[in-house]
């Protein structure tokens, strides 16, 4: 589960730092490119992106949402108190594994 977790912070990390939202296809980019949770390089399954937006409400208290209209970008519609801090957590939590 903890690597899961660090799933998902990395994941709402990709969506904080785009300030006009994100889309999947770029979220897939930057997927493939990260080498600490995606060894193989493989791709995001929209399948398991849909599963991890899904959690993120309960897992992280943060909701990403998508613009029905194209390009559709990814964006959280409630940040919760210290969201801001995600990427200071997200270190954090990786220098420990």
């Amino acid at each position: 589960m903890q690597g899961l977790f660090k799933k998902y912070l990395w994941l709402v990390c990709q969506v904080k730092e785009a300030p006009n939202g994100i889309t999947y296809e770029e979220i897939n980019r930057r997927w493939k490119r990260n080498t600490n949770l995606n060894p193989n390089g493989e791709d995001l399954a929209k399948r398991t992106f849909r599963n991890w937006l899904a959690a993120l409400p309960d897992e992280l208290g943060v909701t990403v949402e998508c613009d029905r209209r194209p390009p559709f970008n990814y964006y959280i519609s409630d940040s919760p108190p210290g969201l801001g801090d995600v990427r200071l957590i997200f270190a954090t939590f990786a220098a420990c594994y």
